[in-house]
């Protein structure tokens, strides 16, 4: 094995590199560097079994030298000496020098393999950058060509911006879907068994607290009530009865049921009363077709219809489970509804959801939102969407905390 390895071997085929294959582009690139490589490691492997040194010389061509560009041969056929004697003259390379025999065939060597070298490159050089990369290298030229003035002064905004962007403090704000509720609401029950008489408010009336809102058949409690007061009746008189005879012992026992008959009529009365359904708060009726409920009968204590403050509302707000950490009671609230899409109506968060729903689809916390509700425009059952104003981050921090987060939840599996 010789102490010096020189490596100018090449190849390449006779064509434009737009109409290389595939197969002839791995040919030129396997021959070109694999095996450059591979003899360069070959060799220091050797001299080190060796345990000797060695020179390695790769060759490579100055493409700025016209004359060997231009120096044109026959790969089958030797250089005479003479061609090779001018070509060196000519660049400066052999001026006053004499060259031996065996320089000058290991010279010819290095010329022949420097052609092919610069055949290669210039194959190379046509070769076009991968489509990826070539916007890159046409936008690198764009901005070579720019001032430097104007460069500089590009450099200083961005640098400004992303300062900005760093500095300036800017709301999250998390959005879902909304849907309009009463703030306060009571029920219109039955004080007693009985069957609907008639019914005098319908839904979306307004009423005042303790106006009738429907009335039972009284029949049964109007006779009861009869009944007691007759039963009352006939007991004092026998208390005065026994008061006169001076019978102490049988006028007690008279007063005694006269006193239990009284409040047989108490309770009577209440019975009787309670045919009559009044409204228990002010408010709208947000029962539907409740007057179709006439002719049905109630058992005590069955809901007839819904009455509702409408003076302010309270929605409820669906946020995201992934979301749920960035919000807190007393945050503001901004709704957005169907029916008024260029309304906002302003709000505060009052209370935050205990544990999150799954439809499914998507899983969220429930929580409700209240707000004022002027004229009463905003009606029950109304949907819209709702954004919630949370904690204040750097801007840079809020447009790209969603990416940032959906990167760690797949990075991070595979961290140790």
């Amino acid at each position: 094995m010789p102490d010096l390895l020189v490596n100018s071997a090449g190849g390449q085929f006779p064509q434009n590199a737009i109409d290389l294959s595939p197969k002839g582009w791995n040919a030129v690139v396997s021959n070109n560097l694999n095996n450059t490589w591979f003899v360069m490691q070959r060799a220091a492997q050797r001299w080190r079994d060796l345990k000797r040194g060695g020179s390695i010389v790769n060759v490579i061509v100055v493409l700025e030298r016209p004359s060997i560009l231009e120096f044109k041969f026959d790969g089958n056929k030797d250089i005479k000496d003479e061609d090779l004697e001018k070509v060196l003259t000519e660049n400066g390379l052999a001026t006053g020098k004499t060259f031996d025999q065996s320089t000058l065939d290991l010279l010819a060597i290095l010329v022949n393999q420097a052609t092919v070298a610069v055949r290669n490159a210039q194959l190379y050089k046509q070769v076009p950058l991968p489509g990826f990369l070539r916007p890159l290298a046409e936008r690198r030229t764009q901005l070579l060509n720019i001032p430097k003035k104007r460069r500089i002064t590009y450099a200083i905004a961005a640098a400004a911006i992303l300062v900005l962007l760093f500095v300036i403090p800017w709301r999250v704000r998390v959005e879902g879907p909304a849907r309009v509720v009463p703030a306060r609401r009571a029920s219109v029950t039955a004080g007693v068994d009985g069957i609907v008489r008639s019914v005098v408010r319908r839904e979306g009336d307004v009423v005042e607290p303790g106006e009738v809102i429907a009335t039972l058949q009284p029949a049964m409690y109007e006779a009861s009530l009869a009944d007691a007061r007759a039963a009352y009746q006939v007991a004092e008189s026998e208390v005065a009865r026994y008061r006169e005879a001076g019978d102490s012992a049988s006028m007690f026992e008279a007063a005694a049921k006269r006193d239990e008959l009284k409040a047989r009529i108490a309770m009577e009365e209440e019975r009787f009363a309670g045919t009559t359904l009044r409204a228990p708060v002010g408010g709208t009726i947000v029962t539907p077709r409740i007057e179709q409920r006439v002719g049905q009968f109630l058992t005590k204590g069955t809901e007839l219809c819904v009455i509702a403050d409408t003076g302010s509302i309270l929605a409820e707000v669906a946020v995201p489970e992934n979301e749920a950490s960035l919000i807190g009671v007393g945050e503001p609230v901004a709704l957005k509804l169907n029916p008024y899409p260029t309304r906002t109506f302003r709000g505060v968060l009052t209370r935050v959801g205990s544990h999150v729903r799954d439809d499914g689809k998507d899983r969220f916390i429930v929580c409700e939102a209240k707000a004022a509700n002027p004229g009463g425009i905003m009606k029950t059952g109304m949907l819209g969407k709702a954004k919630v104003a949370t904690r204040k981050v750097p801007i840079a921090v809020a447009l790209f905390r969603k990416p940032f987060r959906y990167i760690w939840n797949k990075v991070w599996p595979l961290l140790p």
